[in-house]
């Protein structure tokens, strides 16, 4: 990492720490901490795209190892999806925020209820 990105991780670090100050996430409201994190790496104008992505993901995965949690095991589930996961969901919330992230809710439930109409 050079320096400047360094300054840049830090910065962001810290801000974020500061905005989660005090809250104890668990696997219900772990995808706030994802949300705090992009929010503060969008603003980083030296940066673009995939190193955003790249950003915000070093800066979860060190806070997922020190914040608190309301139990180790909320910990160790949610560094398991982080450690599995975690592009993919930062994925999905861009794409929800830029809008392109469509959602026929009508065709959804009418697929699930064919699908357990099949098992009755």
């Amino acid at each position: 990492m050079s320096a400047s990105s360094e300054t840049v991780f830090d910065t962001c670090y810290n801000k974020v720490k500061s905005l989660i100050n005090g809250q104890s996430f668990n696997v219900s409201n772990w995808i706030n901490l994802v949300v705090v994190v992009m929010q503060c790496v969008d603003k980083v104008k030296t940066i673009r795209g995939s190193e955003k992505k790249d950003l915000a993901i070093k800066i979860i995965v060190k806070l997922v190892g020190e914040i608190p949690f309301e139990n180790e095991d909320d910990r160790n589930n949610i560094s398991l999806i982080v450690n599995s996961s975690l592009p993919t969901v930062i994925d999905t919330v861009v794409s929800a925020s830029n809008g392109q992230l469509l959602l026929n809710v009508k065709s959804c439930f009418k697929n699930i209820r064919k699908l357990f109409s099949c098992w009755c």
